[in-house]
């Protein structure tokens, strides 16, 4: 990557099919294949001394079928095509404050991991089918603050975790949320 001057590696490291960064504040949400964190440290010091920047990805609140698979009680639900609810295995019910104080505590987890990066991808799409959102039961959709709700719950986890202590600022995420 170096030698074509390419600086930045976004490392996705959770999805659907898995979670493959060891966790300590959750070991049983890790796939089989993972990489340790011992060996994360070792690939951001490869990268640094190549000039290269890692910026971590875990998607939130959707994209989540790996972590919330033995937790169904946090997994959004919705309505199916007979009307019945059921759940969205891969959305996270971002009302629920217990799941997001999971999700929360995830972040400060891998945010002092990848403590010297300057970015940080949380996701935010694919929550919901925007398409079918009224079918959804857990959230407020018909409020018309809901888009708020969701703001909310991303600046939390960004200004909440990603930026303390960190060379991010509160004030830059705040603002850029604000202007939404």
């Amino acid at each position: 990557m170096s030698l074509a001057q390419f600086n930045y590696l976004q490392l996705h490291f959770s999805e659907n099919e898995g979670f493959r960064i060891e966790s300590e504040v959750a070991p049983e949400i890790v796939s089989d294949d993972y990489l340790t964190k011992n060996e994360i440290r070792e690939v951001i010091q490869y990268a640094n001394h190549l000039g290269i920047e890692i910026i971590p990805d875990f998607d939130t609140p959707g994209h989540l079928k790996q972590l919330l698979k033995d937790k169904p009680e946090w997994q959004l639900r919705k309505k199916n095509a007979d009307g019945q609810l059921e759940n969205y295995p891969s959305a996270l019910n971002i009302v629920d404050s217990e799941a997001v104080l999971f999700i929360e505590s995830l972040y400060k987890e891998y945010a002092e991991l990848f403590y010297g990066s300057t970015y940080f991808h949380i996701g935010g799409d694919e929550f919901v089918d925007f398409d079918e959102i009224e079918k959804s039961a857990n959230i407020p959709l018909f409020r018309p603050d809901f888009i708020m709700f969701l703001i909310s719950f991303l600046s939390n986890v960004l200004c909440g975790q990603l930026s303390n202590d960190h060379d991010a600022t509160n004030s830059d995420w705040t603002s850029r949320i604000n202007a939404f």
